[in-house]
């Protein structure tokens, strides 16, 4: 495997980001601020703190703590750092209890959209933020990878059939880390990765642990346990004193760029590759993530990546408005100038929605064009199912109609629930019998297709993003999720 993802598009994520997909979850000042809150009850020197604002950032604060100060004496120094510490772990607990509670619902449907356009383009992914929510939404969704991987002697039936051979496995978190942080021990052993998306956390996550001030990176490791939404998972107290002893949390101070936090050589590589992914990146997104002026180590690296290069950027955020004084800065136009053509933004309240749902729709629609540039490589007598992927599986469903409306073929195959039954796993279900449509009805259509979409009873449509084949069937690869729970018998 290559030393980066090879992708054409990075998504740098922000807190807005999260917060769009959970409002549980805090932006960086409210994140500060009850985590000040937090230390404020527990402290007893309570005139030393101050309460974060649009004036006095929470990313500020963090980093002037963190990081020796000229004009302190070592004194006042040391003291700093350990209300840094305070700090630092009132940010984890306050994050813990509100992804705690975020985590046990359903995220809307358009996270389970993103992560399979992802998958499916082998994007990186760069994200400023501590929260697990990327590591959740891949561990709660059935994505297939491209080829079998060796499983473990332990690895259970249905995680042995999870796609149309034996000896695949689903794409988890690891597959996205890259052991980067490795997982403790007592989580589970190395196993080969699949190709998939890459996720770059920059400044830590709250299930990174390290001894603190360790220069070499070697005690930095993850605790890798994410259950799924609806069923979020953690390890126990107990678990982690057993196998991360002495250890805290690793969240980085995003301004310090002197600390311990930068040294070590794992976040070193972190950064490394996040800069090289972007400048190999055709298209940028910037989702959720505001530019702050006084992160100048962030917007130095995107400066140089982007600056004088013919890329696309996509800036996706609530106030676009509010954000463009900077945005021109980093891109390199005057501030009276117009945003250049290449620069595309969304806009409002639920632009992260509207802005993945877009992704879906551009997915689909290569791939359509893909399909029909390469549709001599399936039979036209192939029968076709499309592969819904649902909680702890997929359901493969035989497409039993094929219309066009407008410039979209749609798949119609029968309801799909939204659990698979270990006891009842079948790799199609129900098996070919004949009298359904074959591919042949969908190349008829392909020239004057703009997507295929799928959809199951009276559903909302999926857009179609993949494709897998053997001699005689042909397995179309939605970008969503069944998260409709099943029916009792």
């Amino acid at each position: 495997m290559a030393a980066i993802n090879e992708a054409e598009d990075v998504f740098v994520l922000g807190a807005g980001f999260s917060a769009a997909l959970y409002s549980k979850l805090p932006l960086a000042n409210e994140l500060g601020n009850q985590a000040f809150e937090r230390v404020l009850s527990e402290s007893a020197d309570a005139t030393a703190w101050r309460r974060f604002s649009l004036e006095y950032p929470f990313e500020v604060a963090l980093s002037l703590l963190a990081e020796p100060l000229p004009h302190l004496t070592d004194r006042e120094n040391k003291r700093n750092a350990a209300r840094f510490a305070e700090l630092s772990a009132a940010v984890a607990g306050v994050l813990d209890e509100a992804q705690a509670a975020a985590f046990t619902d359903e995220p809307p449907p358009w996270l389970y959209a993103l992560v399979s356009v992802l998958h499916q383009r082998r994007s990186t992914i760069v994200s400023f933020n501590y929260d697990t929510a990327i590591e959740t939404g891949v561990e709660s969704h059935w994505l297939v990878p491209e080829r079998a991987r060796r499983l473990p002697a332990s690895a259970s039936r249905l995680d042995s059939l999870a796609g149309p051979y034996e000896g695949f496995s689903k794409v988890g978190a690891t597959d996205l880390l890259w052991h980067l942080p490795p997982l403790f021990a007592g989580t589970e052993g190395p196993r080969e990765l699949v190709k998939t998306m890459r996720l770059l956390k920059l400044h830590g996550s709250i299930d990174w642990w390290w001894v603190p001030g360790d220069p070499s990176g070697s005690t930095l490791e993850r605790e890798g346990l994410y259950g799924r939404f609806g069923a979020p998972q953690r390890a126990s107290d107990q678990m982690r004193r057993d196998y991360l002893p002495s250890r805290e949390r690793f969240i980085v101070p995003p301004l310090a760029a002197k600390t311990p936090y930068y040294g070590n050589p794992v976040t070193r590589q972190l950064w490394q590759d996040a800069y090289h992914s972007l400048r190999r990146a055709s298209r940028v997104a910037l989702i959720g993530y505001s530019l702050p002026v006084t992160d100048m180590v962030t917007f130095g690296m995107l400066q140089s990546a982007i600056q004088g290069r013919d890329i696309a950027l996509e800036v996706v955020n609530r106030d676009v408005d509010e954000l463009e004084p900077r945005l021109k800065a980093l891109i390199g136009v005057g501030p009276k100038d117009p945003l250049p053509r290449w620069v595309r933004t969304w806009d409002g309240e639920h632009s992260v929605e509207s802005y993945c749902q877009w992704l879906g729709y551009r997915q689909g629609s290569e791939f359509a064009r893909a399909l029909e540039q390469r549709q001599d490589r399936f039979p036209r007598d192939a029968s076709m199912h499309v592969g819904w992927p649902v909680a702890g599986g997929e359901k493969s469903r035989k497409v039993f109609r094929v219309r066009a409306n407008n410039d979209v073929v749609v798949l119609e195959t029968a309801p799909v629930d939204g659990m698979v039954r270990p006891d009842r796993f079948e790799p199609f279900d129900p098996t070919p019998h004949g009298g359904e449509p074959t591919f042949g009805a969908v190349r008829q259509l392909l020239a004057d297709t703009d997507r295929i979409v799928a959809v199951h009873g009276d559903s909302e449509p999926f857009a179609v993003v993949n494709i897998a084949s053997a001699a005689n069937w042909i397995r179309f690869v939605p970008a969503g999720f069944i998260t409709q729970e099943p029916q009792e018998d």
